[in-house]
Formats: structure tokens, sequence, C-alpha cells
């Protein structure tokens, strides 16, 4: 697999005190095929947009040029069956016509792509001329087909696309309903043809002025006596796609065909600029570490553009996987959308919609309407829907796999709900004591003088004494107490009200005390990964509190003697439900979710197989 190392953050890697550099040998530049004595060995890094099943060749002045080179299969270079993405050939110089060699220039194409060009689409001419016995390796940026950009054809309304499989030597439409819409029998002429993913489809462009109609269909042979049926249409929809043959008409179901790979098939309607898809579960990292793979291609199905992604079945099957859409790596993705590959099931189909909800399509010809129109871009769920699996029924902002399911306030459950205080505690006085009286709840740490602190937790590296109590509701406003336990003068001083929330903070000082606010916290990291790089990224009930992935650097403390790499929650992360995910910096390695509450700081081992608490 490629893996793109960004050799811009080596200096910010050194700084943060990783292991010393070892030089980096990715999978796609070990060698894949035997060198041979007297012959040139090319070893060529293909486009990812490249099938298993492609015809590949060099052509230049060494071979006779591109035509002598698409015959003769000398010059087709042969897949290896142990790289992905990496194709080889032999050249004997012995067999170079006209004293001509690789330095007079050659390139690459593909049968099925075009030429090879330069990623500012340019024509590539290469001359490097290794020795005989020698293996070289060649990256090619892209084929001429990528940059291709099929011409835009302005329709009349509504266009019906046909596959026209009958056996006629004409074809006419003819419709009859509110109107007899396309003129007197036999009906109006084809509009053109297109070629749609392989497939020649005749478009009739049915007029703007007909939407809305309600009209029956009559395809015939231009009136030369056959004809099909009625087929009954509501002219509601941008386009339509049929298959006729001599027996009748339905609805196109036709999934471009794709020997020997699994596709996963998604609607961007989030709009985003680019789009990458990583997969984790039975296999992390398959395909390539974060953001994971860029699409193979684009499809035309039932009248929707469809971005996919390829994999080969043998590489997939029986997987357990979870699939995370996202903006190639620019900080927006899907939650995670579970899968087993089967070749039973080749094709899937998702929809991304809002800013980064995703549904499975369960048909894409007969696909459900999410939040209105089928397919309509930009909509959202309606209330209470729950458009499909590990898809999101709400308008929530920053859901996990629907995890908020709600846009909702949410209510304060009708029993206790914790409510906890967090005592930074400067008094003077050991032990110190923490009282509270309030008009719905009297005493709520207890009878004078109350609960004992206990300086239990730290929380940004600063320690404090985590207080949990019960109260039947938020927002009762409580008088706190500090006091060394008898009071009187000097023994004992209010603190300001505290209006009570989930985490309530107060810095007690030797005579007098202030409301605190939430700290960032610390996550304190043993790492014995043996990674060059550690980085920290965190999801959950705030993604990318963090940072985007890979997520935040570390810094470096000695706790007890003992130094730890250090990662820090910011405060609005206080109290959330953080999933970490430790990772190489984005390197291609990563553990799974590691689940915890920020409401305190974290103590961890990281080694390379696993994450466990340091108690």
């Amino acid at each position: 697999m490629k893996k793109i190392f960004n050799w811009l953050m080596l200096p910010l890697m050194m700084l943060l005190g990783s292991c010393a550099q070892e030089e980096i040998v990715f999978d796609h530049e070990q060698p894949a095929f035997e060198t041979k004595e007297g012959m040139i060995l090319l070893e060529v890094i293909v486009p990812s947009s490249t099938k298993a099943d492609d015809v590949i060749y060099i052509s230049g002045a060494f071979n006779g040029g591109d035509e002598a080179a698409a015959e003769n299969v000398m010059w087709h270079l042969e897949k290896s069956t142990t790289i992905d993405k990496k194709w080889g050939i032999y050249l004997d110089p012995s067999t170079f016509v006209d004293g001509k060699t690789l330095a007079d220039g050659y390139r690459f194409i593909s049968a099925r792509e075009g030429e090879e060009r330069t990623a500012k689409n340019e024509a590539v001419n290469r001359t490097e001329n290794p020795a005989p016995g020698t293996r070289a390796n060649i990256y090619l940026s892209y084929w001429n087909l990528f940059f291709y950009v099929a011409p835009e054809i302005e329709h009349d309304g509504p266009v019906l696309y046909v596959d026209n499989k009958t056996s006629w030597d004409a074809l006419a439409l003819y419709a009859w309903g509110d109107a007899e819409a396309f003129g007197g029998w036999p009906g109006m002429q084809p509009t053109g043809e297109i070629v749609i993913d392989g497939t020649t489809w005749t478009y009739f462009d049915l007029g703007e002025a007909n939407r809305g109609l309600n009209l029956n269909l009559i395809f015939n042979n231009n009136g030369a006596g056959s004809q099909l049926g009625d087929y009954n249409v509501t002219l509601d929809k941008d386009e339509y796609f049929l298959v006729i043959t001599d027996e009748g008409v339905e609805v196109a179901n036709s999934i471009p065909s794709h020997e020997g790979t699994i596709r996963v098939y998604v609607d961007n309607q989030a709009g985003w600029e680019a789009i990458a898809l990583y997969q984790w579960g039975d296999v992390n990292d398959l395909g390539g570490g974060w953001p994971g793979v860029q699409p193979a291609g684009t499809a035309k199905i039932a009248g929707v553009e469809y971005t996919y992604f390829e994999y080969a079945i043998a590489d997939v099957e029986g997987l357990g996987q979870n699939l995370i859409f996202n903006n190639n790596g620019g900080g927006i993705q899907t939650g995670d959308m579970p899968v087993t590959f089967s070749a039973d099931v080749v094709d899937h189909f998702y929809l991304i919609y809002g800013e980064k909800d995703c549904v499975v399509i369960e048909d894409p010809f007969n696909r459900e309407p999410v939040g209105g129109d089928e397919g309509g871009e930009g909509e959202t769920p309606g209330e209470g829907e729950n458009p499909g699996e590990g898809g999101c029924g709400c308008d929530c902002e920053g859901c996990k796999d629907c995890t908020g399911g709600s846009t909702e306030e949410p209510e304060v459950p009708a029993g206790p709900v914790p409510v906890v205080f967090y005592v930074q505690n400067n008094t003077p006085w050991t032990p110190t004591y923490l009282y509270a009286w309030g008009t719905e709840l009297p005493e709520i740490f207890g009878g004078w003088p109350g609960t004992a602190l206990e300086n239990n937790v730290t929380c940004g590296g600063v320690a404090y004494s985590r207080v949990e109590t019960t109260a039947t509701a938020y927002d009762l406003e409580y008088h706190p107490i500090m006091n060394n336990g008898t009071g009187g003068e000097g023994g004992q001083y209010d603190t300001p009200a505290v209006t009570l929330a989930q985490y309530n903070f107060i810095v007690a000082g030797e005579t007098a005390a202030e409301i605190g606010t939430a700290p960032a916290l610390k996550v304190y990291v043993d790492d014995q990964t043996g990674w060059d790089a550690i980085a920290m990224y965190s999801w959950g009930d705030i993604n990318d509190v963090v940072g985007g992935w890979p997520g935040a650097a570390c810094t470096t403390e000695t706790v007890d003697g003992k130094e730890y790499k250090v990662f820090e929650i910011p405060a609005e992360g206080f109290g959330t439900t953080c999933k970490l995910i430790f990772n190489n910096n984005g390197g291609g390695t990563q553990h799974g979710d590691y689940t915890i509450t920020a409401d305190r700081d974290h103590f961890l081992t990281v080694t390379a197989e696993g994450v466990t608490p340091i108690e």
C-alpha cells in the first residue's frame, strides 16, 4: 500500500522527544520482482485508479512507439502478485530498435485510461536509463483519464435515458395522458446518444414545459408497426433510466460490472471538495492509514453520480469492517459505518448529507427520501426518522453514529443526578471540611462540619479534592462554607454562592475562596510502543477535541521520578466521554478506541499491543 510521509513533520517530531529516526521503507518501495542478468528491471508504482485487469505498456523510440508497443506483449507490464499497485517489466537492450536506448525518451500508457501525465497535466517524457542487471522504481502521477472532463450537455427539461435492447431499426417515443406531449404518432425522435459507464444510452429531452405532467409513454419503431405497451410516469424528476426490449419496459437496474472486486459507492451530498475512505475492524488501516484510500472512479447509476472505492474480493472477503468517510483528512468525517464484506454482495451504497451524516442506501434504484424528495441534496432526515444502519436521524452537531439522537436540550433526570465538587484546597487547616446549605436540599454534604476534603485527583497536574453528592436537579443555589471542623472565628469562611451544575469548582485560599472553572486535563503516557512518534486523537461527545487527525502532539513531564509523554485535553472537553486513539503520528499504525471520562487526569501505559491504565 502507498503511504505518504510528510517530511515537514520531521522537525516537529524531533522536538517532541521522539525516538531517533530510522530509514523508513514503504511497502511499495520493497522489491516486487527479481533482477535478471542482462535485463533492465523497471518496477512501476501506478496511480490508484488503475484496475487489475488493465493493460499497461511502455512506449518510446527504443521500441517503435505507441502502436508497436500496444500490439507486442513484449512491452506490456506484469502486475505484481505481492505488492498492490506495483507493476514490472524486464527490458532486454538487445531488442531495442534503431540503436535507441531509454535515454532517448519513453513513457507508460494504460489501455483503459490513456497516457501517463504529470500532476500539472503535462506530457511525460522519461529519460532514466538504468544499467542492465539493475532495478529502478518509477512513480506515475496520473493517467490522462484523471483530467478528462466530459462535455456538458444542456437538456430541455427532464431527460429519459433508454437502454435500447429491441430488435428495431428505429426508435420513437409517443406520449398521451395529460397532453399529447411529444406530438402526434409516432411521437418524437431521440435527442441523442451518450455512453455512461460503458453503456450506450439513447436519450430524449422531454421538455421543460412538460414537467409535472402524468404521461403514458409508448415506445415504437418509428411508426413501422411495432410498439410496446403503455409505461406510466409523472415527470417530477430530472432523469429517468429505462431498459426496453421486444417484450416490454422496465426500470434500468444497471450497475457497472467489475470482475473480482467489491465496490463501495458514496453519493456525496455534503459538498466536500475531496473524499477518502478509511477502514478499521478485523483489519485496521485496510488499504492504508488515515485518511484512507482515494476514490477509484465515478459512476452514474439511476441518474445519480456516485464516487466509488474498490477492493479486491480476495483482500476483504469475510472481514467485519468499520467504514469512515472523510474529506481527505481535512477535519470532517462520518461516524463508523459497519459492514461485513462478502463475495455475494459486491456493491455497497452510502449517502453523505448535511455536514457529515451518513446512511446506507438499501436500493440505489428505489431510494428512500431523506428529509424530502428522493436524493434531495443537502437535506436532513425529518423528525423521528431513522434513515438507516449507522446513520443519524437527528439534526445534532458532532454526533458519532447517532449517539446524540436529538436536537432538544437534554432533560434533567427525575431521580438523583450526580453533582460533583472539585476543591483546590489551599486553606491552612488539616483536615479541611466542606459544608453547604441551601433552601431546596439543606446540608448536601451532611450535617456540620460537612465532608472532610482529601486530595484524591489531579486535573491538569494540580491536586483537587473531588467530592460527589446527589441532588434532584441542577440550577439550585447553595452556600458552601470552608471550615476546620469546629468553626468559629478564624476557623471558617463563606465561599461565594454556587448555582449547582454537574461539575462545580472552588479555589479555596487561606482566608477566602472564589468560584473556579473547569481546567484542562492531562493524559500521562508511559510510552512503550517503540514507535518513532506518538500522537493522541480523540472523538466522542466532542469530535476532534484535541485537534484533527492524527491528534495532539505530546510534551514530557516527570512525575514521582518517572518521565511521561503528556497530552492535553482542553477545558471544553471536561466531563465528556473521550475515545482516545493512540497512533504513530499518522504514519499508519494505531490502536482501537480507549474510552475515558475526562473528569480527571489519566495515567496510561501504551505498548505496541494496546493501552492499559496505571493504577
